[in-house]
């Protein structure tokens, strides 16, 4: 739980965040979610790793951001509950998100912007995998999320083959903790997949519009702290 968001539940805070990616599949629906990284208030307190954003105004108003953006803007702190049970009492499970964003203004922007096009055309017109076989992936642990619709989930970046070419910047998969235990960020996390495209959201004019899900995954692993090792 982001306990540092409980006692403004309900406020209008000011916040900084590195704009990590949008997202859009049949589980989240038509609007898709953003997902936000390194989330702090104005006064540069931690509050969490990340954040998803699912509301569609404010979706709407970060189209024109870039992977890697550091962005300052007002948001409403909010609870909500899960559906999804994560004890063995099957106790209500709740958190708190961020909703609403206004003010938005670009502090830095992203790295890799200037090479979007360019990496976008690369990895459309030379696919290094066989669409809808099984493959050896690999990618770098960077947070877990339990969502109200799609459960548990491992998220990833710099996700690449077993040759190491890259395939996408950002994914999650769905599993938990428990299948890569003891981890950390930063962990190298591995894995088998059905590789699959898909098509995100056309009037986010500044996301990558060909991305990939990874479908019936099995074998995971942790290659920096494997189970039963200490950490």
């Amino acid at each position: 739980m982001r306990i540092a968001l409980a006692r403004n539940e309900g406020d209008r805070m000011p916040f900084k965040a590195t704009f990590a990616f949008f997202e859009r599949c049949l589980e989240t629906g038509p609007n898709g979610r953003i997902l936000l990284q390194d989330v702090k208030y104005g006064t540069e307190e931690p509050i969490a790793d990340h954040i998803w954003i699912h509301d569609n105004p404010s979706i709407k108003k970060m189209a024109d951001l870039d992977e890697g953006d550091i962005i300052r803007f007002t948001a409403l702190v909010y609870k909500y509950s899960r559906d999804y049970r994560q004890n063995k009492e099957d106790e209500e499970s709740s958190d708190y998100g961020l909703k609403d964003i206004q003010n938005l203004a670009i502090l830095t922007k992203g790295q890799r912007t200037s090479s979007r096009i360019l990496t976008e055309g690369q990895r459309t017109s030379s696919r290094i995998f066989t669409e809808g076989q099984r493959t050896s992936i690999s990618g770098t642990y960077f947070a877990y999320e339990v969502d109200i619709d799609l459960g548990p989930s491992i998220l990833l970046k710099d996700i690449s083959d077993a040759q190491g070419n890259r395939i996408t910047s950002y994914g999650s998969i769905p599993g938990t903790i428990k299948d890569v235990f003891p981890v950390k960020q930063g962990d190298q996390i591995r894995f088998t997949a059905v590789v699959r495209r898909r098509i995100d959201c056309p009037w986010l004019r500044n996301t990558s519009r060909e991305n990939y899900d990874f479908e019936d995954v099995e074998d995971l692993e942790n290659l920096t702290n494997k189970p039963g090792c200490l950490s």
